[in-house]
């Protein structure tokens, strides 16, 4: 299940809002614990050197070394929420669509895209697990 969101002067983008999960009850744990294991966010050191490289490829305004450091701080923050892979994949999709340095929320906004079928997937597994111990 996906929704569709329409950012003002972006071009709309889907994320996923839910999984439906069959199969046999007894396999879920595992199938839960290998997702989750998929949802493992980035170092910050990894999280800072992917905001490098976005930065490198990008223009942006010249800070103060304070606001630069705040502004990665925040960021790594931002990339910390969501898993490894994600984040690594929208730095990259990023620094080659933008010509500024992205904003946070477009930041979170394409982490938010790869990430979300992922996260509905362990969200339906977990809801699937609770049915299936219910019985």
């Amino acid at each position: 299940m996906f929704e569709w969101r329409y950012p003002a002067d972006k071009p709309a983008y889907r994320v996923a809002r839910g999984c439906q999960v069959g199969g046999i009850g007894a396999n879920l744990p595992a199938a839960f614990r290998k997702v989750e294991a998929a949802m493992e966010p980035p170092t910050t050191e990894q999280a800072e050197n992917w905001l490098a490289m976005l930065q490198a490829a990008t223009a942006g305004g010249r800070k103060s070394h304070e606001a630069a450091m705040l502004t990665l701080a925040l960021y790594t923050g931002a990339l910390k929420r969501f898993p490894a892979d994600v984040a690594l994949k929208a730095c990259e999709d990023l620094a080659t669509r933008c010509s500024w340095f992205p904003t946070l929320g477009e930041i979170v906004a394409e982490c938010e895209r790869y990430a979300s079928p992922r996260q509905a997937m362990l969200n339906g597994i977990e809801s699937a697990m609770a049915r299936f111990n219910a019985q």
